[in-house]
């Protein structure tokens, strides 16, 4: 009987917490709260030098977030927010701890000191062990527990501990306001500005043009938020240092101040400026209208020296200004735009830094495959092989952004190559904005050489001011393909490993067996026998793509064998893609030798920018040479030294029949 008891007094009370947790929300939460702690300085010069900053008492409010679920204020005198995620049951989801403007660039750390940034790795923070805290709150006493944690100083990748807070929490004291829906406008997007200019040097500004507004994460040096990157015609990210100009939303969401920026590079450190209508640094006042448009105040701009106040000198200001968001009422005409297809880009600057010519004017190509968008042309360049397939492009949501994956092959052969970069050199996405006139805004990006064998990268190219013009997208037709037939194949480079000489062309043949295609014969060397049947090949649904299997044989006789993988060195497919004109490229791929005996492989060659051109009337259309022809080579792909026997060799890059 009292077991029975006991489960039910359990039942009962596990029915009233997981109704509890079920019921709470953040909302709940909001209020005023008393944060308590016990801090432990690491020596007494820390102490005289931060104990009127790290409080160990402190008055703290949650309360709603115009971009997270909540946020807290307050917290150990901290002077910007801590920003709740989500509340799951009772554990509280939190984050923005690795936020320099805590305490004046002290930053929270885990109870281990570990650095709030990550771990540095190739240049970069490539992890976030603090990103995440995680709360929990007692709904009985409105008591919300903090795990320990400490408050550091950050110089590079080395870490100094100031304090550590041991048994922190906040307490509930009252003044719980009523719950506010939780904003659901999203402020980034693009948007059409309209407003009334005005000018005092008889300059033109002008009436209408593209505003966006991007959401950013927190940095080692900035914080989280919403910031606008393009105004006035102009893509203003690198002419202020928050990588655009500030725009702070209030916590009913439906308020936001635009902070003051530079929108326009005058040359010689001068600048066009964003000021409020009296040509101060107040913020200029953005209201959410019920339609989603946008109200901004009146605002002025001035021209002046960077990072100065005096001296300015007010050139003009704009009134009556609204902002429509593309896809609200009235805004953009760009919904039919297609991403994928060819696109021709235009850059206003290229600064070489290496003395070489860079075209001003490119095709830039995106294909789509297995629901993927992928960039297989740019900067002239077949980019498809060099990077397995292309390169990633993402579109976001609204279809009116995309970003294109930075840190990739963009031209080039073995060992050297050209690398992308963003504009500041790191490997962050190249951003696209599509405009209301159908044009396309593209980010300046940096392009560097690499040296794939030393690892070296030194600068080559600056691209500026780039756009596609508002002709947009032209997919090219694709006719049927036809992948049957002998095929010769042209090498653009080979790397040998083993000192051995490989044919820079060679004869793939690749036949239908019931409804599936394999290729017989590759390197010129039969490979329907070694592969049972051949190297299963699989077309793509659009037709216009292919990949070869690989980990199989491609020649060789027992117990030598060449063995087939791609470009690195794993049994990915190899990527073929049919061109316009008929011909196929296929992506660069590794040989090695593999000794059957003894199961061990050693590289063999590489291939790279390989293209393939069709055989008019197949292998058995072939000529007939005396044994004085140089440049001779077996089915296996050796070199000889001229021709002793009957057979099929490939003759200065032709195959050859002896008799």
């Amino acid at each position: 009987m009292k077991k029975n008891y006991f489960m039910l007094v359990c039942l009962v009370l596990f029915m009233a917490v997981n109704a509890a947790a079920q019921s709470l929300s953040v909302a709940d939460l909001f209020g005023d709260y008393k944060f308590t702690a016990d801090v432990e300085f690491a020596s007494e010069n820390y102490r005289n030098s931060y104990e009127s900053t790290l409080l160990s008492e402190s008055d703290v409010a949650i309360e709603a977030d115009g971009q997270y679920a909540g946020r807290i204020i307050g917290f150990a005198g901290s002077k910007q927010k801590l920003n709740i995620r989500a509340i799951d049951g009772n554990t509280i989801e939190m984050t923005n701890f690795n936020n320099p403007q805590l305490w004046n660039n002290l930053y929270m750390a885990n109870e281990k000191a570990e650095h709030p940034n990550g771990v540095h790795e190739n240049g970069n923070w490539v992890s976030y062990p603090y990103n995440t805290e995680y709360y929990e709150y007692n709904p009985e006493t409105k008591v919300i527990t903090v795990p320990t944690f400490t408050v550091v100083t950050v110089s590079g990748q080395s870490v100094t501990v100031i304090a550590t807070y041991r048994n922190a929490k906040l307490t509930y004291v009252g003044g719980e306001s009523e719950k506010p829906e939780t904003p659901s406008f999203d402020w980034a997007g693009t948007y059409t500005f309209n407003g009334t200019p005005n000018t005092m040097d008889g300059s033109e500004f002008p009436s209408t043009f593209e505003v966006v507004i991007k959401y950013v994460e927190a940095t080692e040096y900035l914080e989280a938020g919403y910031v606008v990157t393009n105004f006035m015609g102009n893509d203003v990210t690198n002419l202020n240092y928050d990588g655009g100009i500030r725009l702070t939303v209030e916590g009913d969401g439906k308020k936001a101040a635009l902070a003051n920026g530079n929108v326009h590079s005058l040359g010689g450190g001068f600048f066009l400026k964003l000021f409020d209508v009296n040509a101060t640094e107040t913020p200029i006042a953005v209201t959410l209208n019920e339609d989603g448009s946008l109200a901004m105040a009146n605002f002025s701009v001035v021209s002046g020296e960077y990072g100065k106040s005096e001296g300015n000198t007010m050139v003009g200001w704009y009134e009556n200004v609204t902002l429509v968001k593309a896809g609200a009422g009235g805004g953009s005409d760009t919904a039919e735009f297609s991403w994928v297809g060819q696109h021709t880009v235009k850059a206003g600057i290229v600064e070489s830094y290496d003395g070489k010519e860079y075209p001003s004017e490119f095709i830039m190509t995106i294909v789509e495959r297995d629901g993927k968008l992928l960039v297989t042309e740019f900067m002239g360049n077949d980019v498809n092989s060099i990077n397995n397939g292309g390169i990633p492009f993402a579109v976001a949501e609204d279809g009116m952004s995309a970003e294109m994956t930075a840190g990739t092959l963009v031209g080039g052969a073995y060992p050297e190559y050209l690398k992308m970069y963003d504009m500041n050199a790191t490997a962050s996405p190249i951003a696209f904005t599509l405009n209301s006139d159908g044009s396309v805004k593209i980010a300046n990006f940096f392009v560097k050489n690499l040296n794939y064998e030393t690892g070296k990268e030194t600068a080559a190219v600056y691209y500026q001011d780039l756009v596609i013009p508002a002709a947009g997208g032209s997919e090219p037709e694709a006719p049927e393909f036809d992948w049957l037939g002998t095929w010769e194949v042209t090498a653009g480079s080979m790397h040998s490993y083993d000192g051995k000489e490989y044919a820079g062309k060679f004869y793939m043949t690749i036949i239908e067996n019931g409804a599936e295609l394999y290729i017989t014969q590759f390197l010129s060397n039969d490979v329907n026998a070694i592969n049972y049947g051949g190297i299963p090949f699989a077309v793509a649904a659009d037709g216009m793509s292919a990949e070869m299997t690989a980990g199989k044989l491609a020649g060789g006789v027992y117990p030598s064998f060449l063995k087939l993988y791609d470009m690195n060195g794993t049994t990915s497919p190899v990527r073929f893609t049919a061109n316009a004109d008929g011909t196929i490229t296929i992506a660069d791929f590794l040989i090695k030798n593999l000794d059957y005996t003894t199961n061990e492989e050693e590289y063999a060659v590489f291939y790279q920018n390989l293209v393939a051109t069709k055989c008019p009337t197949g292998i058995d259309n072939v000529t007939v040479e005396d044994s004085a022809v140089k440049g001779i080579f077996d089915m296996q792909g050796r070199k000889v030294g001229q021709i002793a026997a009957p057979g099929l060799y490939i003759v200065n890059g032709k195959k050859v029949l002896v008799k």
